[in-house]
């Protein structure tokens, strides 16, 4: 299971990190990903670091994911998803608690969060279900081998 996690972390983190590079590259988002690195001098050292702190994000967030079953794969994505978008935005544009600071979120950003949240829950849930599939007995346990 901890191979899946890894290689789902590592996917996740790493379609995260180029799609925050394209949205910076077009100015779809109007902040740096990489600005908080501000004592990195090298600019691919910071992408790089910034690809390690959101594979550690990811892998956190499918090991608390996958223990959550009640609860569909979707809804945990969107509200996850939205409210990870929402927080960070809300702290980079440092934005009052406003209905009219809505308007300055951007949305390709949120949608790159939601698509990657509902990617890292389905897999994670996924993955979870069948690691106790795998673990049922083939037969009745009230027979007698």
């Amino acid at each position: 299971m901890i191979k899946v996690v890894h290689s789902t972390s590592i996917a996740g983190s790493l379609y995260t990190t180029v799609m925050l590079k394209i949205l910076q590259m077009f100015s779809w988002i109007n902040w740096h990903p990489t600005k908080f690195l501000h004592r990195i001098d090298d600019g691919l050292t910071r992408w790089i670091v910034l690809f390690v702190i959101l594979y550690i994000a990811s892998f956190a967030f499918m090991m608390i994911v996958q223990y959550i079953q009640m609860v569909p794969p979707l809804l945990i994505a969107i509200l996850l998803g939205l409210a990870i978008a929402f927080v960070a935005e809300w702290v980079i544009y440092d934005l009052p608690a406003e209905a009219k600071s809505f308007k300055k979120l951007s949305i390709p950003f949120i949608v790159v969060m939601l698509t990657t949240s509902l990617f890292l829950s389905d897999t994670a849930i996924y993955h979870r279900a069948q690691m106790h599939k795998r673990n049922e007995l083939p037969y009745k346990p009230t027979v007698i081998k």
